[in-house]
This record gives structure tokens, C-alpha cells and sequence, in this order.
């Protein structure tokens, strides 16, 4: 009898003891999950079935400048830019992304400060505490828009420049000598229209040998 319960009473703490390492052992893998989780740079979202925040890492926070607290719970149109996004567009890019196809758009946000930016958004299929879960990652793009921006502005300064100059001017392949371009003072000076210029190459065009032509060409390439 004394040694049925000396046996209960080991037992029990037995699996006293398990529940308790299970419980450090949760604990831990938690701290693991979030570590891991906040030290991506990009804003990671998860979003149940019907778009609500369920999730957050650190990267959204400091994207958008809320806290996670605000996060939880909400609809992701309180993050959207006024006008700047279709969101039945996004409605259908967030349907086919459950359905398991990822999914990927560009998306204007709103900081809580104010600052309007842009983001690039992937939207995986996932599961999260044993439901299926819509999985965002978010990068903000506004360096990258910036550096586009600048260079269409160079391009287009470029080509006013070139087209309107009033000296011939031609683009030329220096590795094949082909007619890229050619401005409107070209096209007057040799008498072809821009069409029939960038159909014919250099050698067609300039009275030099063609060894003066590849020595101009290789010095031009220098």
C-alpha cells in the first residue's frame, strides 16, 4: 500500500517535472521564433483569413512607425496610402496567394508620421499556431524608386540633347560599328530617314578605309 503511493507520488512529480521542462522548452523556442523573426529587415506580416494582423516583427514596426500593440488586430488599409492603391487588385492577389500561389505587388504606404512611400509586397501561404495564414514581406523601395527617377531623368536629358542637337550626331556599336541612332541634323546631312539609318552600319556611310574606320572605332572604346 505505502509502496503504491510512494509510486503515485513519483509519478506525479515525474510528470510534473516533464510539464515544466516542456513549458521552458515552449518558452525557449518562442525566443528563438522571435529572435530569428526581428532580426529580418523587412516588414513581416501574418494575416489570418480575413486579412486581420495576427503577427508583426520588429522590421514593420520601424517601417511604418507603429507599435506592435497597433498592429494586432487591424485590417492593413489603415497602412494604405490614400488613392494610391486598387484594392480589388489586392483582394485578388491576397486570394490567389491562399490558394497557394505566391504572390507578389507594389504597394503605397502610409508611416504614422505622414510620409507616403512605396513598398514591394510577396504574400506566401503559411501556417501559424495550426491555421492557415496569409504570410507578408514587405521591403521598402524608396531608394530604389529614387535611382529610377534619376535615371529616366538622365535618359530623357540625354535623348532632348542628342535629338535636338543641331550638329550630326549617331550612336554607334563600337564593337560592330552598327547605327544605333541618328538625330535629325544626321538624318538631313546623309539624305536617309532615321529608319534606313539604323538599318546600315558605319562603313556605309564614311568615305575612310575600313581599317582607318576599326581604328577610330577600337580608339573610341578607350
Amino acid at each position: 500500500m505505502n509502496h503504491d503511493k510512494s509510486t503515485k507520488k513519483t509519478v506525479k512529480k515525474s510528470s510534473t517535472q516533464i510539464e515544466l521542462y516542456l513549458e521552458e522548452a515552449l518558452r525557449q523556442s518562442e525566443a528563438s521564433y522571435r529572435g530569428l523573426f526581428n532580426t529580418i529587415r523587412q516588414g513581416i506580416y501574418i494575416q489570418d483569413h480575413e486579412g486581420r494582423f495576427v503577427e508583426v516583427n520588429d522590421g514593420a514596426c520601424a517601417m511604418y512607425g507603429y507599435t506592435r500593440e497597433e498592429f494586432i488586430g487591424r485590417m492593413p488599409k489603415f497602412l494604405s496610402a490614400p488613392g494610391l492603391n486598387d484594392f480589388e487588385f489586392v483582394t485578388e492577389k491576397i486570394r490567389q496567394a491562399f490558394a497557394g500561389k505566391p504572390q507578389q505587388l507594389e504597394f503605397w504606404g502610409r508611416r504614422k508620421n505622414g510620409e507616403i512611400f512605396p513598398s514591394d509586397v510577396q504574400l506566401y501561404k503559411g501556417t501559424y499556431s495550426g491555421k492557415d495564414v496569409l504570410i507578408v514581406v514587405a521591403t521598402d523601395i524608396t531608394e530604389h524608386k529614387r535611382a529610377e527617377e534619376t535615371l529616366q531623368a538622365s535618359e530623357e536629358r540625354y535623348s532632348a540633347l542628342f535629338t535636338n542637337n543641331y550638329s550630326v550626331s549617331l550612336l554607334i556599336d563600337p564593337d560592330t560599328g552598327r547605327i544605333i541612332d541618328a538625330n535629325e541634323a544626321a538624318v538631313r546631312y546623309y539624305g536617309y530617314s532615321r529608319d534606313q539609318l539604323i538599318t546600315m552600319g558605319i562603313y556605309d556611310l564614311n568615305r575612310l578605309s575600313n581599317e582607318s574606320v576599326i581604328k577610330n572605332l577600337k580608339r573610341a572604346k578607350k
